[in-house]
């Protein structure tokens, strides 16, 4: 009712095990996007990706690209036992997951790339090496992320990416406030 277009997997999506996330997801009426899940065969590799990694919207003067992103501590965060048959990409690989899709959307036109993210801004001292703002350092292109998973406020930030070109990031939280403020 709320007329999304896109939502990310967040580590609550799995709390009621897969079975009642293909239904939510079945029945959604937008897309759920996440780059960094995948199926995962007998020896535990990454086969295919769990939903579509990114969207691409068009705008009358600008081509949009979403990707979504799931924090890999899902799988701690949730139930270990739900993803035997699942593999999440972490760290460097996740990274390379994340810039990958990124390079897709540049290489497909996109003029802005938003990731739509469930990592947790982590505090300064305390980085985590899958947590919002390490993704930004490591990466190039994504000019903002919209970030969820973090339990404490956090305002808007900016960080310099690989290129050392800023990006921001906003806490889910802020932005949806600031769209119905």
């Amino acid at each position: 009712e709320a007329g999304y277009d896109v939502a990310s997997l967040g580590n609550h999506e799995f709390d009621n095990d897969f079975p009642r996330l293909y239904d939510v997801i079945a029945t959604a009426r937008y897309d759920y996007l996440c780059t960094n899940l995948y199926h995962a065969n007998s020896e535990h590799q990454p086969t295919t990706r769990f939903v579509q990694p990114s969207k691409i919207f068009n705008f009358k003067n600008c081509k949009l690209g979403v990707v979504g992103i799931l924090t890999p501590s899902t799988v701690s965060d949730s139930t270990p036992e739900f993803f035997e048959d699942y593999y999440f990409k972490a760290g460097e690989e996740l990274y390379e997951d994340v810039q990958s899709e990124v390079d897709h959307l540049k290489d497909e036109g996109c003029d802005v790339v938003i990731a739509l993210a469930h990592l947790g801004s982590e505090l300064e001292d305390d980085p985590d090496p899958s947590c919002s703002r390490a993704l930004i350092e490591n990466t190039n292109h994504i000019d903002a992320l919209i970030d969820g998973h973090t339990h404490f406020y956090t305002p808007k930030w900016i960080v310099k990416n690989k290129e050392e070109q800023e990006a921001f990031g906003l806490p889910a939280l802020l932005y949806v406030w600031s769209i119905t403020a």
